[in-house]
């Protein structure tokens, strides 16, 4: 006896169309890549710092098997040196120096409008504590 099961067209009951293709999905990206400073000293620096951070821990492999927190530890400084490099060299300034700010939330209509604080600060020391 097999253990494979067959079903036969014979007893399927559905006699559905045959589905649609689902429609095309877009790709939206949702930001626009950082482009390199236009450079040759930041051209440069890019093709270079992919070696640079590759041979730093090819060189450090024996020293990360053996103790890898404390060579870890040890590499900390030379790889945020090298990607500190990489900002100060190729990539460009945000937008005007200034960073997007976030959008304070809009308050619902008819919502009771957060406490003054002099009301709060009643609350925690009474009046009365001061007056007399």
């Amino acid at each position: 006896m097999s253990a494979a099961t067959t079903i036969s067209p014979s007893t399927s009951t559905t006699s559905a169309s045959p589905p649609k293709d689902p429609p095309p999905q877009i790709w939206i990206p949702t930001s626009t890549p950082i482009t390199l400073l236009p450079t040759s000293t930041a051209r440069l620096y890019h093709h270079i710092h992919p070696i640079l951070l590759l041979s730093l821990f090819y060189l450090s492999f024996p020293l990360l098997i053996a103790n890898p927190v404390s060579t870890l530890s040890i590499l900390l400084f030379p790889v945020a040196g090298l990607q500190i490099l990489y900002c100060v060299l190729c990539l460009p300034i945000a937008k005007n120096g200034v960073l997007p700010v976030k959008a304070k939330p809009k308050a619902k209509p008819g919502a009771k409008k957060g406490k003054e604080m002099g009301v709060v600060w009643e609350k925690v020391i009474p009046r009365s504590t001061f007056n007399g």
